[in-house]
């Protein structure tokens, strides 16, 4: 059993050092990724989560191939080994399911980011856990739990705390800019009793007003996690309701989807109006997301903290500026976030998509192509009307 967490805790916060090279707040992949690329560097790094961990998420945990293929940039491909092989994505439709092939692994996210900031914290970075951040374009991180309050100088900071952090939010020049008709998130962490789904298998739902992912993660744990019109989520009588009413005879045990601990996101589709402000460079989430939960995620999480610790080494080396982080930035996020962009207005037609796969049994070229706005490699077979 790995040893727990070796972290700066609260109790320390006054006792911490006030200077740092990099200072990364958020310690999800991009904020873990940014720690551990930046320690082996030889950059003097803190890395500070608001919460402590392990912790539960719910969001991101499939890894698609390139999600382990940053993994295995990192040299922590072994963090894989502990998930559940994915083969197969159903994707039902308005009730006709098409069977998919797909590589990838189901890993749950407390396992995941505990186990980077292990990896973090071995590459000689500190970790501060439970404490709240807040970042200024000067180079002052407030750091605060409880009446405990520091400020630290950063040389330069990495703001990586995901859609619902607040580390930004006394920079007017990195407000959120929101799609007006972006969907909210919610999901919840179910028992497998609850919900028929077998090992190796991840089930999309897509209806009217919304979709809902389901994956099995192993110790008899199953995630559920969707995308939904708020007014679709009320009328229905909340998440737990909706879920019921989207999965149908998936469900095993409607007391358990009940009451289970179902948490909530603000509005999903947004961007950073920029991606720097003085010393301040926004990495993964916390710089731009767009709705699917396609499995791209981890992968773009991963791949702009990687970039956000090689642009503050050369920073910091003289060798480029902090604003060329927003070129760096906008081009990393242009590809994974059109791909993820064209997939939510497909979704946001549910007859399309229904089209497009009925297409798809007669069309294969077609059918690969809708396949990989899924990450899977192909279909395998039409099932047909799940409602028969």
């Amino acid at each position: 059993m790995k040893a727990p967490l070796q972290t700066i805790r609260a109790r320390d916060v006054n006792e911490c050092s006030s200077s740092w090279d990099l200072v990364v707040i958020g310690g999800g992949p991009a904020g873990a990724a940014a720690a551990i690329t930046a320690a082996r560097h030889g950059l003097r790094t803190l890395i500070v989560d608001r919460s402590e961990h392990p912790r539960p998420k719910v969001c991101g945990c499939c890894l698609s191939p390139l999600a382990l293929e940053r993994l295995n940039a990192l040299g922590v491909s072994a963090i894989a080994a502990h998930g559940e092989q994915l083969h197969t994505v159903h994707v039902d439709c308005l009730g006709m399911l098409t069977k998919w092939q797909r590589s990838g692994v189901a890993l749950p996210r407390d396992r995941l980011d505990s186990e980077l900031l292990h990896v973090a914290a071995a590459a000689g970075a500190s970790v501060m856990t439970g404490v709240v951040a807040e970042a200024k374009p000067s180079g002052i991180v407030t750091l605060r739990r409880g009446g405990m309050t520091q400020q630290l100088n950063a040389r330069l900071i990495v703001a990586a705390d995901g859609i619902g952090g607040s580390s930004l939010r006394s920079s007017e020049r990195l407000r959120w800019r929101t799609l007006p008709r972006s969907r909210i998130g919610f999901g919840a962490l179910l028992a497998h009793e609850a919900i028929d789904i077998q090992a190796g298998e991840l089930l999309m739902c897509v209806r009217a007003g919304g979709y809902i992912g389901a994956v099995a993660l192993g110790d008899g744990i199953v995630d559920v996690a969707a995308a939904a019109e708020p007014a679709v989520v009320r009328a229905a009588g909340g998440p737990a309701a909706l879920t019921m009413q989207w999965l149908g005879r998936r469900i095993r045990d409607r007391d358990r989807v009940i009451h289970s601990a179902w948490t909530g996101t603000p509005r999903l589709t947004r961007r950073r109006a920029a991606a720097t402000d003085g010393r301040i460079m926004a990495a993964g989430d916390a710089y731009g997301y767009v709705e699917p939960f396609t499995g791209e995620g981890i992968g773009w999480a991963l791949a702009s903290g990687i970039a956000a610790a090689n642009h503050a080494e050369s920073v910091l080396g003289g060798s480029a500026s902090v604003d060329a982080w927003e070129r760096t930035a906008r081009r990393m996020s242009a590809w994974s976030h059109a791909r993820c962009a064209s997939m939510a207005l497909l979704v946001r037609a549910p007859r399309l998509l229904d089209a497009a796969l009925r297409v798809g049994q007669h069309a294969p070229m077609f059918a690969a192509r809708v396949g990989r706005a899924w990450g899977v490699q192909r279909s395998n077979a039409l099932l047909g009307d799940a409602a028969r």
